[in-house]
């Protein structure tokens, strides 16, 4: 069985952390990215492990959880992560995130469950700020970059960089 590397998780959640915080928003100041638009979204995500479709809710303006269930080929999964918000500002926010999710692999004759986790850094992007149209409906994409690992018996263990996107539908009164 391969050993997961965690010495590479751990230095790059500590080497994000370390990264320079954006002075917080005036209230006379458009609104950051997490805080436009509502406390909900709804759309779909891919980050390794987890994939499908996605749920988001605004705990507040750093703090974002979020539910993923995917259903689709031979390995389904429901999971959750947790979004830090590190660099907020009006055109983008930075965030942490970590995760955890409970994977089904089922192909011919073989099947297991199994626990996959996985952490990294991302931004999130508001599609009307891209486009400078107020019209636009509230359309958010993220993209993110980061490790994740899973304890397949059929792949032997399973660890691997990941790039994940996201584009979600945010709704809701703040």
């Amino acid at each position: 069985m391969k050993r997961f590397p965690w010495y590479l998780m751990v230095v790059s959640v500590v080497a994000v952390l370390l990264l320079p915080q954006s002075a917080p928003a005036q209230d006379d100041a458009s609104p950051t990215v997490g805080m436009q638009d509502g406390r909900y979204s709804v759309g779909f995500a891919t980050s390794w492990p987890s994939y499908g479709l996605s749920g988001t809710l605004h705990v507040s303006d750093a703090l974002t959880g979020e539910v993923i269930a995917g259903f689709f080929g031979s390995v389904s999964n429901f999971g959750g992560r947790a979004w830090y918000r590190f660099n907020r500002n009006e055109a983008h926010d930075l965030y942490a995130y970590a995760g955890a999710s409970l994977h089904r692999y089922n192909f011919l004759n073989n099947s297991e469950t199994v626990l996959g986790i996985g952490g990294g850094a991302g931004v999130e992007v508001s599609v009307r700020k891209i486009l400078d149209n107020d019209d636009f409906p509230p359309i958010f994409w993220t993209a993110e970059l980061g490790l994740a690992y899973a304890d397949f018996d059929v792949f032997d263990g399973f660890s691997t960089m990941t790039f994940g996107s996201g584009i979600r539908y945010r709704f809701g009164a703040r």
